[in-house]
């Protein structure tokens, strides 16, 4: 059974992690994995846990792993945003201003507000 299988299971069961694995967790689109890396250590360097997923995997299932994690936002570096020098910041949690929106930062800013709010 595949993890996407699982994480499904858990959610129709109402089942949500006991913690969080890290605060961040970067979701990248298939060509720019060396820009995620570059976000996540800017993120780790500011003292934010982050993970990111090392292998090719599609856009919807890194959002269920990032989910699944615990993390409270997701940081998505995307064609759009990376051909805007910007990164997307998602709230995970319904309990975080935000949640389901998600806003496009430079990575500054978005290291400067996770900061404050993690």
């Amino acid at each position: 059974m595949g993890i996407e299988r699982v994480l499904e299971l858990m959610k129709e069961c109402g089942v949500k992690p006991e913690s969080r694995e890290c605060d961040v967790y970067v979701v990248w689109d298939k060509a720019l994995y060396l820009n995620a890396l570059s976000a996540a250590e800017r993120l780790r360097d500011a003292d934010i846990a982050a993970i990111i997923h090392s292998g090719s995997m599609k856009f919807g299932n890194q959002m269920k792993r990032a989910d699944a994690s615990g993390a409270l936002y997701a940081l998505v570096i995307g064609a759009d945003e990376a051909a805007a020098g910007k990164v997307g910041l998602k709230a995970l949690r319904e309990n975080l201003e935000g949640y389901g929106e998600q806003k496009t930062l430079t990575i500054d800013e978005a290291i400067s507000f996770l900061g404050q709010h993690v």
